[in-house]
Formats: structure tokens, sequence, C-alpha cells
């Protein structure tokens, strides 16, 4: 299935639907000619079971067809690694993958901003006078922004701007962009 000239051998941190998956991974001591490597993801909305097959080199081999992946629902899942042989079964691995969305598959929009975004243009839309029933009813510790005063609305504004810029300065970084930051260093003797 996989036509990739280099696979990934590391577990990746986003994915989108409608793509194909595709991963590998080595395990000294748990060889696919003996141990099965399964991972399982869950979150909210469900879990999705994912075995790997022997890729022949030794590497376990992880295939998703894109047809099988658009079925999915994004979101954050968490997820756990582990090889099984008969009745044995050990953990391998852990960690959390990010499901996008597929844009070409979208057909009526979709709002894809993360939790910060959409706080923070709720809280923007609020200060400005022109939130709307959804963005007013938004609680930040318990309290809805239209209950908050002025002072507060704009502290949760400054935390989440600082928020939302860490969260672009990540994507960029995920992107082999580099944040755009400097990061200046002295040498000295």
């Amino acid at each position: 299935m996989t036509s990739l000239t280099t696979i990934p051998s590391i577990e990746p941190d986003r994915v989108a639907l409608g793509d194909s998956w595709v991963w590998k991974r080595y395990f000294a001591d748990f060889l696919p000619a003996t141990w099965t490597l399964t991972y399982a993801l869950v979150n909210a909305s469900g879990q999705i079971t994912i075995t790997a097959s022997d890729n022949g080199d030794g590497f376990h081999l992880v295939e998703v067809a894109a047809a099988t992946t658009a079925g999915y629902t994004a979101g954050t899942y968490n997820w756990q690694a582990y090889v099984t042989s008969g009745t044995e079964r050990y953990q391998v691995g852990r960690g959390v993958l990010q499901v996008k969305a597929n844009y070409a598959a979208e057909s009526s929009g979709l709002d894809d901003r993360s939790h910060v975004k959409a706080t923070l243009d709720a809280l923007e839309a609020t200060i400005l006078g022109k939130a709307s029933k959804d963005q007013r009813a938004v609680t930040l510790n318990g309290v809805s922004l239209e209950s908050m005063s002025s002072e507060d609305l704009l502290n949760w504004y400054d935390r989440y701007k600082v928020m939302y810029q860490q969260e672009l300065d990540a994507n960029k970084i995920a992107a082999g962009l580099g944040s755009g930051r400097r990061i200046l260093t002295r040498f000295t003797k």
C-alpha cells in the first residue's frame, strides 16, 4: 500500500482524516515474527484500534488506508501501544495524537479553531460588544463572559493571547518553519 520512500520510524503527533497513515516501529525484544503490535487510541468520541503487520525487516509496519481514516472522528486522542504474543502483553509506548479534519471532505464549512483560539475570539468579541449569544455564554473559572468585569475580560484576553501565540509558534515549529522568534546568545571566555 505504501509508496513513501522513507517511512517514519516513530509515531506521528498529527495526522489528517482521509490521509493514509504510515509508520514503523522496531522493538529488539518484540520482533513481529512472534509479537503483534497494536495501538489503542481513545477520546470521548470513542476508540480506534490499529494493528501493525510484519514489514519483513524486523519492523512492525503500521498502515491505515485513507478510506479507513476518512471514517474516523477528528480530535485529540490519547494512545497506548502494546505487543502481544499468546497470553503475554506488554505496553511499549504511549502518547497523544492530533487527528485533524479533512478539509476536502467538508461541504458546509468547518470551525477548526482550537479551544484557545475560539475562547480568544469570544473574549475579543465580548470586549468589543459584538459577541454572539454563544460567545457570551463561554465560561472561564465558572464565570460566563457576559458576567465578567471589564478588568477580568482584559486579564483573560491577555492570558489567551499568550496561549494562542504559543500555539502558533508550535505549529510553525512542527511545520519546520521555526517560531520566528530570535534567540540571542552571548559567548564569553
